[in-house]
């Protein structure tokens, strides 16, 4: 019973880390997808955005780091 209960928690962890990579990817998607916005669209805003989308990256990356450190 032991080595099931600790099969489904590797599985988990497994999903839980693929998972947060996947929003990773995302994160620089949409990145990359401001940055080619900035360029094209002139405004006021566009260093705000830019820093939002800068900080979504991090935050995103820091988060899978300490998903890796804890599971």
């Amino acid at each position: 019973m032991n080595e099931i209960n600790s099969a489904v928690l590797i599985v988990g962890k497994t999903i839980a880390l693929l998972s947060l990579s996947v929003y990773l990817l995302f994160a620089y998607i949409v990145l990359k997808q401001v940055s080619m916005m900035t360029r094209i669209v002139s405004g006021n805003l566009n260093p705000y955005i830019k820093l939002l989308s800068r900080l979504h990256f991090l935050l995103a990356g820091l988060v899978l780091l300490l998903a890796f450190v804890v599971l």
